[in-house]
């Protein structure tokens, strides 16, 4: 607790109040020890072999030589005034004036405060080289490392022992660099999300979203279950285990070239290669671990790869659950969206508990030794109880499917959800 106190006074003294509440609130990083560096070793495949990148359409050398198609040159976003009303800045000198200040430094000890200082032209090229891979070998392979923290997940392994959640932070100017994209290309990626129900992601307020959503759609199916329990809606929650690290770059690399080539040569940069990741406790190294699979959380881009390389799954997903039904109380089986969840007793929710485990998709391929977690929560004497769900950003994919009848009827789902290939 004295050092929450201690971060969260810097915090504050220097200005950044949220960082300074965030300190206090929410959970920390765990001390690196021998079972920590096994788990995100195992976390991370250690020991797998790396998979190279699929190779494009149109061939790595016409996506060197395509700068029309493959090309990214950082150019206007749009920003929103107190007024409410939107203006247009040029994107690099307006993100290097509001970085946020004293954040961690990267694995070379590099700072926003750095770029902020150096010539805007060398900044200026620096992160066009980058966004088009136009780098040397060893400052791609820098670009690949960062620095590994071992988050809080608030949870306990199967002997007692807490469980870490992986997150890297980069070089500065990779977190500059990924900002650039996210910035400029905001309203494409909430468009592209929105369509497929991911909320978490490029969405305004999206999280919010889902649940009022949920909210009302399981107030007005309970309305016309009219008392009948077997009628009741019977909500679950589905965690993938590790999803950041979990993603098959080889689809998230078929996605970033069908629905934004201009970002391929950037994330061929990012993930088409081994990556150092380093371990320090103390001021020493204790730990490299290889970064092999999955995309970065920590990353300023890393939210957007881990929904690009999920989005043939929500594709099929909302192919068998059709959510444009999820009114006409005739259809099998409806699901909503929200990183919240409701459940409730009866008959439905004993069937829900009652459903077997299964696995489910992941990219374009199943992920090996993951297994969602069913959370029913049940709640007792016949109240619906309400509760948070964890982990804000991937609000889609750690979502709830409230289903409009009995989850007994609609188990087969999670066999076809299984089978997807």
């Amino acid at each position: 607790m004295y050092r929450r106190a201690q971060k969260a006074k810097h915090a504050v003294l220097n200005g950044q109040i949220s960082d300074g509440a965030r300190a206090l609130v929410q959970p920390g990083l765990l001390k690196w020890s021998q079972h920590i560096i096994e788990q995100m070793e195992s976390i991370h495949k250690v020991g797998e072999e790396h998979v190279d990148m699929p190779v494009p359409a149109d061939g790595w050398a016409s996506v060197e030589a395509n700068d029309e198609r493959y090309g990214y040159t950082a150019s206007m976003m749009e920003v929103k005034m107190q007024s409410g009303q939107t203006k247009e800045e040029p994107t690099l000198p307006y993100l290097l004036r509001h970085l946020p200040k004293y954040k961690a430094p990267g694995c070379v000890g590099d700072r926003y405060e750095h770029y902020q200082a150096m010539p805007f032209a060398f900044v200026d090229v620096l992160v066009h080289d980058a966004l088009n891979s136009q780098v040397t070998d060893g400052f791609a392979s820098i670009w690949r490392a960062g620095l590994l923290h071992p988050g809080d997940k608030q949870k306990k392994d199967a002997q007692g022992r807490p469980v870490a959640r992986p997150i890297v932070v980069g070089l500065a100017a990779r977190r500059i660099t990924g900002r650039v994209p996210v910035a400029e290309m905001k309203h494409f990626f909430a468009k592209l999300f929105a369509q497929l129900r991911q909320l978490g992601c490029a969405i305004p307020a999206g999280v919010e979203i889902a649940y009022h959503t949920t909210v009302l759609a399981c107030d007005h199916l309970e309305a016309l279950a009219d008392g009948d329990d077997a009628e009741m809606p019977s909500p679950i929650q589905i965690d993938f285990e590790n999803g950041f690290n979990n993603i098959n770059r080889a689809a998230l690399q078929e996605a970033v070239e069908e629905h934004c080539p201009q970002l391929l040569r950037y994330n061929t940069l990012c993930y088409h290669g081994l990556g150092n990741l380093y371990a320090i406790e103390g001021g020493k190294v204790v730990a490299t671990i290889q970064c092999n699979h999955g995309v970065w959380q920590g990353d300023s881009i890393g939210s957007h790869k881990y929904c690009l390389g999920m989005i043939k799954f929500f594709q099929k997903l909302a192919s068998e659950l059709r959510p444009h039904t999820t009114f006409d109380h005739q259809s099998a089986g409806v699901p909503f969206f929200s990183n919240y969840r409701r459940c409730y007793s009866g008959p439905s929710a004993a069937a829900c508990s009652e459903c077997p485990r299964f696995h489910l998709a992941g990219g374009s391929k199943a992920w090996p030794g993951t297994q969602p977690q069913q959370d029913c929560n049940m709640a007792t004497k016949g109240q619906p109880r309400q509760r948070a769900g964890s982990g804000a950003s991937t609000a889609w994919s750690q979502g709830i499917c409230a289903w409009s009848r009995s989850f007994a009827r609609c188990s087969c789902w999670w066999y076809r959800l299984a089978r997807l290939p």
